[in-house]
Protein backbone atom coordinates (compact mmCIF):
# COMPACT_ATOMS: atom_id res chain seq x y z
CA UNK A 1 0.00 0.00 0.00
CA UNK A 2 1.34 3.44 -0.90
CA UNK A 3 1.81 6.15 1.68
CA UNK A 4 0.80 9.79 1.46
CA UNK A 5 1.62 12.50 3.93
CA UNK A 6 -0.84 15.38 4.14
CA UNK A 7 -1.04 18.61 6.09
CA UNK A 8 -4.34 19.77 7.52
CA UNK A 9 -5.30 22.55 9.92
CA UNK A 10 -5.49 21.66 13.61
CA UNK A 11 -9.28 21.97 13.60
CA UNK A 12 -9.60 19.33 10.87
CA UNK A 13 -7.05 17.10 12.58
CA UNK A 14 -9.15 17.25 15.75
CA UNK A 15 -12.25 16.36 13.75
CA UNK A 16 -10.55 13.27 12.31
CA UNK A 17 -9.20 12.24 15.71
CA UNK A 18 -12.68 12.59 17.23
CA UNK A 19 -14.18 10.39 14.49
CA UNK A 20 -11.59 7.75 15.32
CA UNK A 21 -12.09 8.17 19.09
CA UNK A 22 -15.86 7.75 18.84
CA UNK A 23 -15.34 4.41 17.09
CA UNK A 24 -16.59 5.48 13.68
CA UNK A 25 -13.22 4.56 12.13
CA UNK A 26 -10.30 2.38 13.15
CA UNK A 27 -7.70 5.01 12.29
CA UNK A 28 -7.22 8.36 10.61
CA UNK A 29 -6.06 6.48 7.51
CA UNK A 30 -9.29 4.46 7.54
CA UNK A 31 -11.28 7.70 7.74
CA UNK A 32 -9.42 9.31 4.84
CA UNK A 33 -9.72 6.18 2.69
CA UNK A 34 -13.47 6.24 3.29
CA UNK A 35 -13.65 9.91 2.26
CA UNK A 36 -11.74 9.20 -0.95
CA UNK A 37 -13.99 6.23 -1.78
CA UNK A 38 -17.09 8.36 -1.19
CA UNK A 39 -15.65 11.07 -3.43
CA UNK A 40 -14.95 8.48 -6.13
CA UNK A 41 -18.54 7.18 -5.98
CA UNK A 42 -19.92 10.74 -6.08
CA UNK A 43 -17.79 11.58 -9.12
CA UNK A 44 -18.85 8.39 -10.89
CA UNK A 45 -22.50 9.23 -10.18
CA UNK A 46 -21.97 12.78 -11.44
CA UNK A 47 -20.40 11.47 -14.62
CA UNK A 48 -23.29 9.02 -15.20
CA UNK A 49 -25.79 11.83 -14.67
CA UNK A 50 -23.90 14.12 -17.03
CA UNK A 51 -23.83 11.37 -19.67
CA UNK A 52 -27.62 10.99 -19.35
CA UNK A 53 -28.08 14.76 -19.61
CA UNK A 54 -25.86 14.85 -22.70
CA UNK A 55 -27.80 11.94 -24.19
CA UNK A 56 -31.08 13.75 -23.55
CA UNK A 57 -29.85 16.99 -25.05
CA UNK A 58 -28.71 15.14 -28.17
CA UNK A 59 -32.05 13.33 -28.55
CA UNK A 60 -34.71 14.54 -30.93
CA UNK A 61 -37.83 16.22 -29.60
CA UNK A 62 -40.68 13.94 -28.58
CA UNK A 63 -44.44 14.28 -28.50
CA UNK A 64 -44.62 12.21 -25.29
CA UNK A 65 -45.78 14.02 -22.19
CA UNK A 66 -43.84 14.16 -18.94
CA UNK A 67 -46.44 11.81 -17.44
CA UNK A 68 -45.80 9.32 -20.27
CA UNK A 69 -42.06 9.45 -19.68
CA UNK A 70 -42.41 9.00 -15.91
CA UNK A 71 -44.82 6.08 -16.36
CA UNK A 72 -42.41 4.44 -18.80
CA UNK A 73 -39.51 4.87 -16.38
CA UNK A 74 -41.48 3.40 -13.51
CA UNK A 75 -42.52 0.44 -15.63
CA UNK A 76 -38.89 -0.26 -16.55
CA UNK A 77 -37.79 -0.26 -12.90
CA UNK A 78 -40.49 -2.57 -11.58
Amino acid sequence: MAQMNISIPDKLKSWVENRVADGSYASSSDYLRDLVRRDQRAEEARMRLQAEIDHGLASPESDRTIADIIAEGRAKHQ
